[in-house]
């Protein structure tokens, strides 16, 4: 008898659209002040956050908000090494799951950022940017990017497109500074892949 009023709930597969909607939604709640209840300084600056999001969505938030050390206690945490623009595009990625429009240079930035916060999700979407922004100048500090923090897809578009352009890429100060940089394995992968692709495209003399 206790079940006789009960009914049916049908539940409708989310649709795009209202995905869209939810990621909408808590965009406004970045760096919003209503409900937060937990502050980050950032040069300086406050910025507002919710640690039940942060919680659900990062690992690096997660253990921070567990750990038993002041962190997890204080109503305001600083944090260091990362700018203050930066740190609004990793809050909105976990907030929406969905990265904001930045510039291939700040790309690079932020993947640094996803990479302190084990991000991984944010860490392809900046590669993807970084990846269609390749050129001679730029490709070299690209390379050190990608060998640091762990992105073998654009770390070998980078080897590909520096042995392409073998010529014009030395030249650069990007690459100067590699090569004064400890980097030295990553430069001599770079040396042996160019020397062996320049011996497989050298044409064979004439007898």
């Amino acid at each position: 008898r206790y079940f006789d009023d009960c009914f049916e709930l049908a539940l409708e597969e989310p649709t795009s659209a209202s995905v869209m909607n939810l990621a909408g939604d808590l965009e406004s709640m970045v760096n919003n002040q209503q409900f937060s209840d937990v502050c980050f300084e950032v040069e300086g600056r406050t910025v507002y956050a919710h640690r039940f999001i942060l919680f659900a969505r990062c690992d690096y938030f997660r253990r921070m908000f567990t750990s038993g050390y002041r962190e997890s206690t204080d109503a305001s945490v600083k944090i260091n090494d990362v700018s203050h623009d930066v740190f609004l595009c990793v809050l909105s990625f976990l907030y929406t799951g969905k990265p904001r429009d930045v510039s291939p240079e700040m790309a690079i930035e932020v993947l640094g950022a996803a990479n302190l916060y084990s991000i991984d999700a944010l860490k392809r979407i900046c590669a993807e940017i970084i990846t269609r922004s390749l050129c001679v100048e730029n490709v070299a500090s690209i390379l050190h990017a990608a060998d640091t923090y762990e992105l073998p897809t654009l770390r070998t578009q980078c080897l590909h497109y520096m042995v392409c352009h073998f010529g014009e890429v030395v030249k650069t100060e990007a690459f100067r500074e590699l090569v004064s940089k400890e980097t030295r394995d990553l430069v001599l992968t770079f040396l042996a892949e160019a020397s062996a692709r320049l011996t497989l495209t050298k044409p064979v003399e004439a007898e």
